[in-house]
């Protein structure tokens, strides 16, 4: 018969062995007992890469073209917001949607209060109706770097 400390250190040591080594093998043990196959099948799914730009004329072009090349497989687009800019951003964004499909925006005008930021994410998937797309929200001066296109997305993605 185990006195009380004898019962109290083998108790502690099965509950702090069970995480490493009882889990594990009961794991294995329904696994061999029932078999579940995974039926697993190529994964890309489309990305909408949401850019907001106020007064963005001299970077603007040159972002949406270095988010445009990347080599990612699936489907990607790119949704521009233009903050009421005045310094010709609108044109260029306007030339870019024009020479490719993927490329859209739309203008909203300054306002003195801004309707919180799940209005206007919601308003970006309705305009492009698309509720299962993954949307990248950066700025206009942001740049993927090469080692960040396919290397950030996960094997089943691609």
């Amino acid at each position: 018969m185990l006195t009380s400390t004898e019962f109290l250190f083998w108790s502690c040591l099965t509950l702090g062995l069970y995480p490493y080594l009882g889990y594990p093998l009961g794991v294995a043990l329904l696994r061999a007992l029932r078999a579940r196959p995974v039926r697993s099948q190529p994964i890309t799914p489309s990305v909408t890469v949401v850019i907001s730009a106020y007064n963005e004329a001299s970077h603007i072009e040159a972002t949406v073209r270095n988010k445009l090349t990347q080599d990612y497989a699936g489907p990607l687009d790119v949704m521009v917001a233009s903050d009421g800019s005045t310094d010709g951003t609108d044109q260029v964004l306007r030339q870019l949607a024009q020479a490719d499909s993927r490329v859209s925006f739309f203008r909203q005008e300054p306002a003195a209060v801004r309707p919180p930021p799940s209005i206007s994410w919601s308003s970006a998937r309705a305009a492009r109706s698309s509720c299962s797309r993954t949307p990248i929200p950066c700025t206009a001066q942001t740049r993927f770097a090469s080692w960040w296109r396919s290397s950030r997305m996960p094997r089943s993605a691609m």
